[in-house]
């Protein structure tokens, strides 16, 4: 599924919120950067909870799923969510135990199985997703570069990737619709970010994104020449990709402040990774 020409796009209403005062610290210090998504960052009741989701086109959550109580607040949306057939994208913020120990944790095991079922859940990595101060500049138009911590940075960056394309009007656009396509399919997601060269160099390698069934690609241009640049990495895309049977969703995201070389984010369904995920160990 790949988006080409000049369409007319729907603009989404896309809600954020938080649990754990940590996550909400770090949505608060990144959402001028996002405005594209509506943050909801104090503690809401299920009756204003439900009146804030049943508006949204999309909810994103930021989470620690590897606590019980977070977990549980997390259920709660997704319960809220699933009455009005909203979808759900979980930026989980520590790494999710492959396999919980003890019986004490069961309960948040059975949880996480529900979730994975129900949302689609991108674990954020604690290493930078590219080392390049030459894109600073754009992803923190609004804030200090020395004021972000490596997971804000990169919360931000994949935020950006999935919510601008659809936000924001470019020369080609995509509509909300194509999303829905996308996020359908729930489960365990990984982001990528790419260079130019470095994706040049990918076509020549086995990434785990090459073996996905489900690919969302976001490719950040710089306003010279976008369309051609665009359509040369679109190209490029392609022929990596011209073996897969991947539903594949490319976007331009289009801005003076982006460097010359364009960026590839690429967010795709990790592969053989949900049972291991929930295992409860005797």
């Amino acid at each position: 599924m790949i988006a080409k020409g000049k369409s007319k796009v729907h603009t989404a209403n896309f809600y954020g919120f938080a649990t754990g005062n940590e996550n909400k610290n770090i949505c608060h210090h990144i959402k001028d950067d996002v405005n594209s998504v509506v943050w909801y960052l104090h503690n809401y009741d299920k009756a204003a909870l439900t009146d804030i989701i049943q508006a949204a086109d999309l909810v994103i959550i930021i989470s620690d799923l590897n606590e019980h109580s977070q977990v549980i607040e997390v259920e709660l949306i997704i319960d809220i969510a699933q009455i009005s057939n909203t979808p759900v994208l979980i930026y989980a913020t520590n790494t999710i135990k492959l396999a919980l120990q003890s019986s004490k944790q069961t309960n948040t095991a059975t949880l996480l199985n529900y979730i994975h079922h129900n949302a689609i859940i991108v674990p954020l990595d604690r290493h930078a997703l590219i080392n390049s101060s030459e894109i600073t500049p754009y992803f923190m138009q609004h804030s200090n570069a020395e004021d972000y911590s490596v997971l804000s940075m990169n919360l931000l960056i994949t935020l950006k990737a999935l919510v601008e394309p659809i936000t924001q009007q470019a020369l080609i656009g995509v509509d909300f619709a194509d999303y829905q396509l996308a996020l359908a399919c729930k489960g365990y997601y990984q982001t990528s970010l790419y260079t130019a060269v470095d994706l040049t160099k990918a076509n020549n390698l086995t990434a785990d994104w090459q073996q996905s069934e489900i690919i969302i690609m976001s490719v950040f241009l710089n306003t010279n020449n976008a369309l051609e640049v665009f359509s040369d990495t679109s190209e490029l895309i392609c022929n990596i990709l011209k073996k897969s049977n991947a539903k594949l969703l490319i976007a331009p995201i289009i801005d003076e402040y982006i460097t010359k070389e364009p960026l590839v984010s690429i967010t795709y369904k990790q592969v053989n990774v949900v049972a291991e995920k929930c295992r409860v160990v005797k």
